[in-house]
């Protein structure tokens, strides 16, 4: 659970940014931010946020020496694709594994720290983290619950700001082609369900006693998230995953070419931010 904190915290830190100094400064504060996400949401003792605030600065000097080079190429490739013409499924294939496994390597920097660290949790601690995530989700839950033309409006409106927030401006056939890939409300109520089947299998795991089990069972929950989903969950959130890669490849397909041209511009500035970041 604390890993996961961490990378959502992490993510958001940089999807809120809005221009390529802001993510400098974003950047060189993370610690601060991620401390604070984890403060608030893991109900930290001070001795906690000491352990923390240690692990925090050791995966902040790691993701800077080692990760934002790789970003800063990959950012540099598919820029340059974007200038030579329409979005290939290759350079849309190769971009898309780049993105799984910057996830990937994030989970294996921290998974061992996250396990040890929720061994050592508290039950009162446990039931406070796990109170907290349940209230979070309280506008997910509203928003589900709305009447059908409610939700999709909302969706949409949010998928739309998304895309004009990514490539500047949008056209017709781009917004006529949000309402073909919106998730079904169905869909979406019964992924909510499997996710709070699963939230509440980990809080009973985490108010467990230590033991080579429990560490065994949230191990292979960080390394292998869906393990703990029924095959019908499963096939479930299969289905959404492949929506969501099918619904963005067919966007890229419609780029105007003075959309590639401003996201390929914005990637070559970020690109080189982080190559300064690394050397900073």
């Amino acid at each position: 659970m604390k890993k996961l904190i961490f990378i959502a915290a992490l993510a958001m830190l940089f999807t809120n940014v809005g221009c390529s100094t802001s993510v400098k400064l974003a950047y060189n504060n993370a610690d601060f931010f991620i401390l604070r996400s984890l403060n608030d949401i893991g109900c930290l003792t001070g001795d906690q946020k000491k352990e923390v605030k240690q692990e925090v600065k050791s995966f902040m000097a790691w993701h800077r020496k080692e990760e934002l080079p790789i970003y800063a190429k990959n950012m540099k490739e598919f820029a340059r694709s974007l200038q030579a013409g329409p979005v290939t499924e290759s350079d849309f294939e190769k971009m898309y594994v780049f993105i799984m496994n910057t996830q990937m390597k994030t989970t294996d920097r921290l998974k061992n720290f996250a396990v040890d660290f929720a061994m050592k949790a508290q039950s009162d601690q446990v039931q406070c983290a796990f109170d907290k995530l349940e209230k979070g989700g309280k506008d997910r839950k509203k928003e589900l619950a709305a009447d059908r033309e409610k939700y999709y409006k909302k969706v949409k409106k949010d998928m739309v700001k998304q895309a004009k927030t990514v490539l500047g401006s949008i056209t017709d056939e781009q917004i006529a082609l949000i309402d073909t890939v919106i998730p079904p409300q169905e869909e979406e109520i019964a992924a909510d369900t499997a996710t709070k089947r699963k939230r509440d299998y980990l809080k009973s795991v985490f108010l467990q006693p230590p033991s080579e089990e429990k560490r065994k069972i949230l191990m292979e929950a960080i390394s292998s998230p869906d393990s703990i989903y029924t095959p019908e969950e499963k096939e479930l959130l299969r289905k959404r995953f492949d929506r969501a890669k099918e619904g963005l490849w067919k966007l890229t397909q419609t780029f105007t070419e003075k959309q590639r041209k401003y996201l390929a511009e914005t990637l070559i500035e970020y690109a080189g931010k982080f190559e300064e970041l690394s050397k900073e």
